[in-house]
């Protein structure tokens, strides 16, 4: 969709998340990924729990991307800074990072054996 922010709203507290380490993006653990935003209000916990299309994680680095201690990782975006603090704190649970990039390969075939 061109020109998407014309119609969704702009979370009041956007913050970026650190790396906690210096190394490569092994992996990310979805399901915490998951809870984080609906923690922030963008899922449901019940049927009628109302859904804030404002907050929510955006800019996720992707599984092999070599990352430095502090260089943003995510963004979060939600409503109260509180909100975004805590979220910051899983976000960083969340990620699994090597210091070695070959541990750090994310590739499913590493060699091919003639």
């Amino acid at each position: 969709m061109e020109k998407w922010e014309r119609y969704l709203p702009e979370a009041p507290v956007i913050l970026e998340v650190p790396s906690p380490a210096t190394g490569v993006i092994q992996r990310w653990n979805g399901q915490t990924l998951g809870e984080v935003v609906v923690n922030l209000g963008g899922g449901r916990r019940v049927e009628t729990d109302k859904v804030d299309p404002s907050v929510g994680i955006d800019q996720i680095l992707r599984s092999g991307t070599f990352v430095t201690r502090g260089e943003p990782l995510a963004r979060v975006n939600a409503a109260r800074i509180d909100d975004a603090q805590s979220a910051m704190a899983k976000i960083q649970e969340a990620v699994v990072i090597f210091d070695d990039p070959v541990l750090g390969d994310s590739s499913l075939v590493l060699a091919r054996v003639a």
